[in-house]
């Protein structure tokens, strides 16, 4: 009994020490100001289609109508416009699958810096283009929630 107690009390002493690397490992922490971004999460309403950046898709992933931020904005590679087509419902074209839009995007997100690094000029004109018609309506640090109010485009 003594050896279970102390193996249980190192397992949970192990857990908390490592708690925030877990945390972010499993998509829950998001990093930088957790809890911040977890309430911009929970304001998008359960049945509301998503367009989001990259560490928020873990949070976000058992949605119906959830796309991922970099497929929108990316430069199409050969073959890709076929593919989307196919399996991809991309919400410029599938606003009604949803009764809401919402997008969450981390403007500091990793892959939009180093796509920005790369060709700045059209990274930063295609989320200009994107966020036509998206009204901002939360916003913690780099990390800005819009919501469709279907003008533009």
């Amino acid at each position: 009994r003594i050896i279970c107690i102390i193996l249980i009390g190192g397992c949970l002493l192990q857990l908390f020490s490592l708690r925030e690397q877990m945390i972010s490992r499993v998509g829950i922490g998001f990093g930088g100001d957790a809890a911040a971004n977890w309430r911009l999460v929970r304001k998008i309403p359960d049945d509301a289609g998503v367009v989001a950046t990259f560490r928020f898709l873990p949070a976000l992933s058992l949605r119906e109508h959830l796309y991922s931020f970099h497929k929108i904005i990316s430069r199409p590679v050969p073959g890709e416009r076929l593919m989307r087509e196919r399996y991809f419902d991309v919400p410029s074209n599938s606003r009604s699958l949803a009764r809401e839009w919402y997008a969450l995007i981390d403007h500091e997100d990793g892959w939009i810096r180093s796509q920005s690094r790369e060709d700045a000029a059209y990274i930063k004109g295609k989320i200009a283009g994107f966020l036509l018609g998206w009204e901002e309506v939360g916003s913690e640090g780099s990390v800005k929630l819009y919501k469709w109010k279907g003008r533009g485009r």
